[in-house]
């Protein structure tokens, strides 16, 4: 006999599941994607279980100011990539979220801004004041290639 899980009071709190472990029994779930929370959720024989909630601006505000109180060297460039090309992370209208998670329910976030707003910060003027003139060309190009790993 086959027990069949249904996961409607989990997606009632925590949204639909936009990532699962290989082995099928971890889910990332989420209610929108504008939402800035994610959920791991565990499949047991007992059912769905939520085993943790990670609030993404949160985990990364902590990350850059630890790197600030640490005096790390990667500090300035985390921080200006954070606060100006994920806009703090204020809008996940602007950034694309891409989620892997493993057996061990070890979760890999890569954030990276939308192409349409590394434009507006373009047309904002904030690319030809952070690159010298020879540099402006490519800074398109360099743009949409950054991305801010989180694990």
């Amino acid at each position: 006999m086959v027990r069949r899980f249904t996961y409607e009071k989990i997606a009632n709190k925590c949204g639909k599941p936009i990532c699962v472990s290989e082995d099928g029994l971890s889910f990332v779930f989420q209610t929108s994607d504008l939402s800035n929370v994610i959920y791991i959720v565990q499949l047991s024989i007992d059912g769905l279980r939520v085993k943790k909630r990670i609030d993404i601006k949160e985990a990364l505000e902590e990350y850059v100011e630890g790197l600030r109180v640490a005096n790390d060297s990667k500090y300035e460039k985390i921080n200006e990539f954070y606060n100006v090309y994920l806009g703090k992370c204020l809008n996940f209208k602007n950034i694309k979220k891409q989620f892997c998670m493993n057996d061990n329910q070890d979760i890999l976030i890569r954030l990276k801004p939308k192409e349409e707003f590394i434009n507006r910060i373009r047309e904002n003027q904030l690319i030809e004041e952070t690159f010298e003139k020879d540099e402006r060309s490519s800074a398109q190009d360099v743009l949409t290639d950054c991305s801010l790993f989180y694990f």
